[in-house]
């Protein structure tokens, strides 16, 4: 055999060697520190949209008013969405005047984005049958692309009732900064 033969050789049996297996090959420095770092860097996004909410319960109790509510928005980076949200509003003692809520908006993909709202005092009002309603949202996180998520909106609406019916129904819209 001639010495490039041989090499040749050499070279094609190392060669399906490392090929060999099932993986595909990969540096050997590969780590989750040098994959993840890029991957997942959080980008500062504007976020706004419209939701619409029917409350399905409102119970009052000595100092607040518990209301669950669900409806469906349509916002950016999540497009068209679920939403369920349990709020406090308080009328009596040191919170007396704010409203406070936790929600979970869910993507059609599945994704869930969390947050929690307040409204503090004097930006909202309720005449037992309609409401203005202001305050911050706060995202704390998520699934999916919402993992980690942070950043705040602010949001606007109203909600009123129909006497004749006692459906309850919302909208609202928002608009700030989400980070993901």
């Amino acid at each position: 055999m001639t010495r490039r033969f041989t090499l040749s050789l050499m070279f094609l049996l190392g060669f399906s060697t490392a090929c060999s297996g099932e993986r595909a090959t990969e540096p050997a420095f590969e780590s989750s520190a040098w994959t993840s770092k890029s991957a997942n860097k959080s980008v500062s996004r504007p976020i706004s949209g419209r939701c619409t909410t029917n409350i399905h319960s409102a119970v009052p109790g000595p100092v607040s008013l518990v209301l669950d509510m669900t409806g469906s928005c349509n916002l950016s980076h999540l497009g068209r969405s679920s939403l369920v949200i349990h709020q406090e509003c308080y009328y009596a003692g040191p919170l007396a005047g704010t409203c406070d809520n936790t929600s979970i908006t869910t993507a059609a993909n599945g994704d869930r984005l969390y947050a929690t709202w307040h409204s503090a005092v004097g930006q909202n009002t309720f005449d037992g049958c309609n409401a203005v309603f202001a305050g911050v949202n706060t995202y704390t996180g998520g699934t999916g692309r919402f993992d980690g998520a942070t950043g705040s909106s602010y949001i606007e609406g109203t909600a009123a009732c129909n006497p004749a019916t006692g459906a309850f129904t919302g909208q609202y819209t928002l608009s700030g900064t989400i980070s993901y």
